[in-house]
């Protein structure tokens, strides 16, 4: 399933470079455009995975939250032309906190950026996560035991891929806005329109609900959850360059959405989603703040991509990617 969605998206991506091409030579009183030469950006970047269950109904009228362990990771973005990729992997000098567990972590990320448009796919994994709200299930369980609740055998995959059109592209810099490939030299922003998709994968061992907790479910003995999202997103971005020849600036962006979402259950799980036919919403937020010049630029950037999904009655699954990034770059050209 995956295999299959990264190949389509190789193609799109192949594709793209023949329509929507931007010519890089022209700079307005709004935008000033780099050579479109190889840009080389390495940075440190922390991330977190949460996954929520929020039980309403009797007798438990509490929420699940098992979250990732603290990941430090550090890696290098390139671009090339209309091509950008990216890899990293975890630091060797990063030790984790033993109360939280040991949390594994692969990421990798293609997209193209354009004036008009943003192209973005991303496949993540995590593997290991600790109950954040470990008191609230089993009372007394940290006083003689410093560690949360953990489970080394609840699994996460997920698959984004996000397709945005942006309104006034002429004024507005999409590429500044997102990655710093371009300097948006006065404030300005931009509406934008967007499609997503994003697939979830959700298992683990035995059941998600604690097995000496004071209330326990009868979601199975094991837990396996797909689904997959496909939403319409309209949100907001912005730029404002300020101080020093107005190199410096501070970039937003907040695009929510609604979706329509199917799920496959093949064990558990089978009494909390009794149908495969979900509404929801999705959110994508970015938040940075930095330093762009001719030929480098340093930036510090926060992200989130989330789906918060009915599943029944006023009970709801969500998913949410958490990203704080400390990067900087260095173009190669004239």
């Amino acid at each position: 399933m995956v295999k299959a969605y990264w190949i389509v998206g190789l193609l799109i991506l192949l594709f793209s470079n023949s329509f929507g091409q931007q010519t890089t030579d022209r700079n307005n009183q709004h935008i000033e455009v780099y050579p479109n030469h190889l840009l080389l950006s390495p940075y440190v970047e922390t991330k977190s995975h949460l996954i929520q269950l929020d039980f309403t109904s009797a007798p438990a009228n509490k929420k699940l939250n098992y979250l990732s362990n603290f990941i430090l990771t550090s890696g290098i973005r390139f671009r090339y032309k209309w091509m950008n990729f990216q890899v990293g992997a975890r630091l060797p000098l990063h030790r984790f906190n033993n109360q939280l567990g040991n949390t594994q972590n692969f990421a990798i990320g293609l997209s193209v950026v354009k004036r008009k448009f943003t192209l973005q796919t991303k496949y993540e994994t995590f593997n290991g996560f600790y109950l954040q709200n470990t008191n609230e299930w089993i009372p007394g369980y940290r006083q003689g035991n410093e560690r949360f609740y953990i489970r080394p055998d609840l699994k996460a995959q997920s698959l984004f891929t996000v397709y945005n059109y942006i309104l006034n592209s002429r004024k507005f810099s999409n590429p500044a806005a997102v990655f710093q490939f371009e300097r948006q030299k006065r404030a300005a922003f931009g509406i934008a329109l967007g499609l997503s998709h994003l697939f979830n994968k959700m298992e683990s061992d035995s059941s998600l609900v604690p097995a000496n907790a004071q209330w326990h479910s009868d979601i199975g003995s094991s837990t396996y959850l797909v689904s997959n999202m496909l939403g319409l997103q309209i949100g907001f971005m912005a730029t404002l360059p300020l101080f020093f020849k107005k190199r410096c600036f501070i970039s937003t962006s907040l695009i929510p959405g609604y979706s329509i979402q199917t799920g496959s259950v093949t064990r558990g799980f089978i009494n909390l989603l009794p149908s495969n036919f979900y509404k929801g919403l999705t959110n994508e937020f970015r938040f940075g703040f930095g330093y762009n010049a001719p030929k480098w630029f340093a930036s510090v950037q926060m992200s989130s991509i989330g789906n918060l999904v009915q599943v029944r009655d006023s009970e709801t699954y969500l998913v949410q990617n958490a990203y704080f990034r400390i990067s900087t770059g260095y173009r190669f050209g004239k």
